[in-house]
C-alpha cells in the first residue's frame, strides 16, 4: 500500500508540474488528474459506489466525495481547481460534514490537503489535523502525513498517523551518483539517468531519454521559456515549435503537444540528440548547464 500511495504522490508531482496550466482551469480535470489517484492510492476506490460515494448529496448541497464504511459517511471530501484558495471554502466545507455528523473533512486542491476534526471544541485552526501541499514536500514525508486519510486507519474510528517513516528513501538518499550536466557525455547505447535535478533543486525521476528533453521543457513553466525563443532546432528542422512545421514546410516527424501549453516536441530523436536538446534550450533561456545534474542508482 505504501509503495502505491509514494508512486500515486510521485505522479501527482509530476503532473502538476507538466500540466498546471490546464489544471488551474477545470475543477474536473483536476479530480480525475490529481485527486482521484490520491484517493484510490489510500485505499478509496472511487469507482466504487459501495466505498466512495461521488457528488454525496447533503441538508445543504452535495459535497463531491463521501468516503464509507460499513455504507455510512467516514469523511467528506470537497475538491477545488488546481491553485484555488482553500481558506474561503473552510465554513461550507464543515457546515456540510456537520448536517450529517461526519468526523472529518477534507479540503484539497489536488496539491494542498487539509484535514479537519470536524467536532473538536475549537477554532478553525485548531480543528485542522493535516495541511500539505504535495508539490514542495517530499514524496515520502508527504504519504506519512496522507496516512491520516488511510482506509484502514480510519475503520478504528480514528485518523491514524505513524510516529516514525516506514516509507523507503527516495532515490537521492540511496547512493546514487550526480554528475553536472557540464561533463555528462555517457558512451553511446548508455540508460538514460534515472532522475534529473534543474537549477531550483527540485528533482524528477526519467524512465527514458523522451523524458529527459520533456521534463526539461516543463521545469520552464516558471516564465524562462517565452513564445518569442521558438522555435528551436536546425536550419531545416524544428525540435521544439508552436507549430508542427519545419522551416521548409514539411511536417514535423513525430511532434507531442505538452499538455498545458501550446508547445510541440518532435519526438524522434536519439539518447545523444536528447542532451544536445536539453543544453540547446538551456542556453536559450540563459540556464548555466552547471545548474543542472543527472543521476543514476549505484
Amino acid at each position: 500500500m505504501l509503495d502505491d500511495l509514494l508512486s500515486a504522490i510521485t505522479g501527482v508531482q509530476e503532473r502538476i508540474s507538466l500540466y498546471r496550466g490546464v489544471l488551474k482551469q477545470n475543477e474536473i480535470r483536476t479530480r480525475v488528474v490529481l485527486i482521484d489517484p490520491i484517493l484510490s492510492a489510500l485505499g478509496w476506490n472511487v469507482t466504487d459506489p459501495s466505498t466512495v460515494s461521488i457528488e454525496h448529496l447533503t441538508e445543504h448541497g452535495p459535497v463531491d466525495y463521501a468516503l464509507l464504511l460499513d455504507s455510512k459517511p467516514t469523511v467528506i471530501v470537497e475538491a477545488k481547481r488546481l491553485e484555488e484558495p482553500l481558506k474561503k471554502h473552510e465554513m461550507q466545507m464543515l457546515t456540510y460534514a456537520m448536517s450529517q455528523g461526519i468526523k472529518y473533512a477534507v479540503l484539497t486542491d489536488g496539491d494542498s490537503w487539509d484535514m479537519f476534526d470536524v467536532f473538536r471544541v475549537a477554532g478553525m485552526s485548531d480543528k485542522k489535523i493535516l495541511s500539505i501541499k504535495l508539490s514542495t514536500m517530499p514524496a515520502s514525508s508527504s504519504a506519512l502525513k496522507l496516512l491520516s486519510l488511510w482506509n484502514t486507519s480510519l475503520q478504528f474510528g480514528e485518523s491514524i498517523t505513524p510516529e516514525t517513516p516506514v516509507i523507503v528513501p527516495p532515490l537521492t538518499d540511496r547512493g546514487s551518483r550526480w554528475q553536472s550536466l557540464t561533463s555528462y557525455d555517457p558512451a553511446p547505447g548508455s540508460p538514460c539517468p534515472s532522475r534529473l535535478r534543474f537549477w531550483d533543486d527540485s528533482e524528477v525521476e526519467l524512465k527514458n531519454w523522451r523524458d529527459f528533453l520533456c521534463k526539461t521543457i516543463a521545469a520552464f513553466d516558471d516564465g524562462h521559456l517565452k513564445p518569442t525563443m521558438l522555435p528551436l532546432g536546425t536550419r531545416n528542422k524544428n525540435h521544439i515549435s508552436l507549430e508542427p512545421r519545419n522551416p521548409d514546410g514539411s511536417n514535423m516527424v513525430n511532434p507531442k503537444s505538452l499538455m498545458g501549453t501550446p508547445i510541440l516536441v518532435d519526438l524522434k530523436f536519439s539518447a545523444r540528440e536528447a542532451r544536445r536538446r536539453v543544453r540547446k534550450l538551456l542556453s536559450v533561456c540563459g540556464i548555466e548547464e552547471s545548474s543542472v545534474s543527472v543521476a543514476s542508482e549505484n
